[in-house]
C-alpha cells in the first residue's frame, strides 16, 4: 500500500467520524429542541387557563351566574331528613345480589 492510499484512507476515516459527529449533535439538539418545545407549549397553556380564569372574575356571594342563592336555612330543610322520619322508616336492608 502506497502512502498516497493510506492518506486517502485516513481522509475517509476523519470524514466518517466527522459525519457521524455531526450526526450525534443534530440529535442531541433535535431532542433538546422537542423537550423545550413541549415544555414551552406546556407552559402556555397552563398560562392561558391563569389568563382566563383571571378575566372570568369570581361570582359574588349573593349571586352566581345571575341566579340568586339559597339560605342556609332552606338548603338544610331541603337536603335534610329528620331523625323522626328515619326512625319510623327504620334502618332497611339491601337485598343479597344473585
Amino acid at each position: 500500500m502506497g502512502k498516497a492510499s493510506r492518506i486517502k484512507q485516513q481522509s475517509a476515516r476523519e470524514k466518517i467520524a466527522a459525519q457521524r459527529e455531526a450526526a450525534r449533535k443534530a440529535e442531541r439538539r433535535n431532542r433538546i429542541m422537542i423537550t423545550a418545545g413541549s415544555t414551552l407549549v406546556v407552559l402556555v397553556i397552563v398560562a392561558a387557563f391563569i389568563v382566563i380564569k383571571l378575566s372570568q372574575g369570581s361570582p359574588s356571594s349573593s349571586s352566581a351566574n345571575g341566579r340568586t342563592l339559597l339560605p342556609a336555612s332552606v338548603s338544610s330543610q331541603v337536603t335534610g331528613v329528620p331523625a323522626a322520619t328515619l326512625n319510623k322508616v327504620g334502618a332497611g336492608a339491601v337485598p343479597a345480589p344473585t
